[in-house]
């Protein structure tokens, strides 16, 4: 199972939640990146470019970071300077549910490992006081102590 930053786990929730609910991924991360985060100019020419507003880099890092994992497809054109994010992958889609399941079952071995510490322990109190008091007596017997 991959490990996540909490800005990373933040991104793959609200990134699930949209997928099942029926939304484009790539179209929302682009929304997020290129609209929310950043200001579009046009030049007298046409040009096209983005001004990163605060939020813009840290952002993009998380998304890259998801890419990277796995968790999300993404993309760079040639001569391109940004990268473009597909959607998320089968790990991506599946990660939140992967991860209860796995957290659910280490909390039922922790469990189990905790009953049988203390059923251990609970043999060992009851032997030691049987042992203790079976030489008690023997002593008391055969020597009168």
């Amino acid at each position: 199972m991959v490990e996540l930053t909490n800005e990373e786990m933040a991104a793959i929730k609200e990134l699930t939640s949209a997928y099942k609910s029926g939304k484009d991924i790539g179209e929302l991360i682009s929304q997020r990146l290129y609209e929310e985060l950043s200001t579009k100019t046009v030049d007298d020419i046409g040009n096209v470019s983005h001004e990163k507003r605060p939020g813009f880099d840290e952002q993009m890092s998380v998304y890259e970071s998801l890419s990277e994992k796995g968790l999300l497809s993404s993309y760079q054109l040639p001569m391109s300077f940004h990268r473009t994010f597909d959607g998320l992958t089968s790990l991506g889609r599946c990660y939140l549910e992967d991860r209860e399941a796995e957290l659910a079952a280490r909390k039922k071995e922790l469990r189990s490992d905790r009953i049988h510490d203390y059923k251990v322990a609970c043999f060992s109190f009851v032997g030691g006081a049987a042992a203790g008091g079976i030489v008690s007596y023997v002593m008391h017997v055969q020597f009168g102590f």
